[in-house]
């Protein structure tokens, strides 16, 4: 059954920029972790409930498992 994604570290990130604090994520652009947070490492949390800490190559097999062609995450807006 696939998992959606439900929340995650901000550190996320793809090579696209967030629009309007969403960052669409896809198997086509893969995503993957910044260093500024847990050195490339991320923690989701998927609609089973359950929290992953997830290194880079399995946050894409995540995003593939999804089932979903794009996966909208929202992101926090920081603002200076």
């Amino acid at each position: 059954m696939p998992q959606l994604l439900l929340a995650g570290d901000r550190n996320i990130t793809n090579a696209a920029s967030p629009r309007n604090g969403i960052l669409e994520v896809t198997t086509n652009n893969p995503s993957g972790w910044t260093k500024e947070m847990h050195h490339e490492i991320g923690n989701i949390v998927l609609a089973d409930g359950s929290v992953q800490q997830l290194s880079i190559l399995r946050l894409q097999e995540t995003i593939a498992n999804t089932g979903l062609a794009t996966n909208h995450l929202q992101m926090p807006i920081l603002v200076p």
